[in-house]
């Protein structure tokens, strides 16, 4: 016994030493998006559960680089540099949304409510003001609270919205949240011993927990979990974040929250209409919806039968839903999958909300409704 105590830790060192080296490799060549705790750049709050601060200026780094954060005294993100504004714009616009409009992965300049700003302001030579009140981890009943509270504050000529298909369609409603320590991520777990020897129990108590942790510090040990999280879905030893596409599963075509969804944009809508703002939605696509590989790769890893996945469910749902409801849906799905065929990366690697590409490629689609409504709010005739 006492001889192998050496070749043991033999092993043990050359492991670490190993690790180490691959962990170092990874952050230079193929760096990864690291859960992130920031709070300089997030703030409890007593309604919303957590917020973005008011008048921040830093930078984070999401496996990328540094991008700049910068906000302004709402909060809104704003770009680099920007001065003070006293003026009032001819045109303003309200934007929600979660991580996707947030867009902490690029410059804001390089994101979708920028590129709105400057595109409007080109074509009309108007002054404009697009107020990203986007937060990443927020979802419609945020958005909802986050609409009261910024057209109680200003007077808008458009709303746009934007719903993830990924995680917002959702099951219930809340319209107040506890205030707790703001974070990026939907993970919420805390080590401890088991309760019981179940594979599940297990899970939530150890592997979950130290999973969340190693989340926030190796590049490593994220670039191995996404490579292999279909396998550790397949085994029940991933989040469910990988697990929960319920909305594509032809059975769950009756789910509630397509409507409990879709109700509560109406209250959104609602709180537009009482101040004469028209607002219209867009639904942002997974990648398994725009990618055929991605699709392939989900449905042959989790050993799904291809005949019980309907990719396109939710977009066609949603629509019903919204249609009966009297709600304006944008749908760049076909669109991008178009993109996709044709080359175009529209997402990240380490990160994989939208890239430049991707930013670019929703705001051609949906430049053309917004141009309905802002010829209106201008006075110039045009139809839609």
């Amino acid at each position: 016994m006492r001889s192998l105590l050496p070749k043991f830790s033999l092993l043990m060192f050359s492991t670490l030493i190993t690790l180490v080296l691959c962990e170092v490799l990874v952050r230079l060549f193929v760096p990864q998006q690291l859960i992130v705790r920031r709070p300089d750049i997030w703030r409890p709050d007593d309604t919303f559960g957590y917020r973005r601060r008011e008048n921040i200026n830093t930078v984070l780094n999401r496996g990328l680089g540094n991008v700049h954060i910068v906000t302004d005294s709402h909060g809104y993100r704003i770009n680099q540099n920007r001065g003070a504004n006293n003026t009032t714009p001819d045109i303003s616009i309200l934007v929600l949304g979660d991580s996707f409009i947030e867009a902490l992965a690029v410059e804001n300049e390089f994101t979708i409510p920028e590129l709105i700003r400057k595109y409007l302001e080109n074509k009309y030579k108007k002054t404009v003001q697009v107020d990203n009140a986007a937060v990443s981890g927020w979802d419609p009943n945020h958005y909802l609270l986050q609409a009261r509270m910024s057209l109680e504050k200003k007077q808008y000529a458009l709303g746009i919205v934007f719903l993830y298909i990924g995680n917002d369609i959702i099951s219930k409603k809340v319209y107040s949240f506890e205030a707790k320590i703001p974070r990026t991520e939907s993970f919420n777990q805390t080590l401890r011993l088991p309760k019981n020897l179940q594979l599940n129990e297990i899970n939530d108590a150890i592997f979950l927990p130290v999973s969340e942790y190693l989340q926030t510090q190796s590049h490593l040990f994220v670039l191995a979990k996404q490579a292999g999280r279909i396998p550790l879905a397949r085994l029940g030893l991933t989040s469910s974040r990988y697990t929960g596409y319920q909305i594509f599963d032809v059975k769950k075509v009756n789910l509630p929250n397509w409507r409990i969804t879709t109700e509560i944009c109406e209250e959104i809508q609602n709180e537009f209409s009482r101040r004469g703002t028209p607002v219209f939605f867009v639904l942002l696509p997974t990648m398994m919806q725009v990618y055929e590989d991605v699709l392939r790769q989900y449905i042959n890893g989790l050993s799904i039968d291809p005949r019980l996945i309907d990719s396109h469910q939710p977009n066609r749902m949603m629509k019903l839903h919204f249609e009966t409801s009297g709600l304006l849906l944008v749908d760049p799905l076909e669109y991008m999958s178009l993109k996709a065929k044709s080359g175009y990366q529209m997402h990240g690697s380490g990160d994989r909300h939208f890239n430049k590409n991707g930013h670019q490629i929703v705001t051609e689609y949906i430049e053309p409704i917004i141009e309905s409504y802002i010829k209106s709010s201008l006075g110039i005739t045009a139809g839609f």
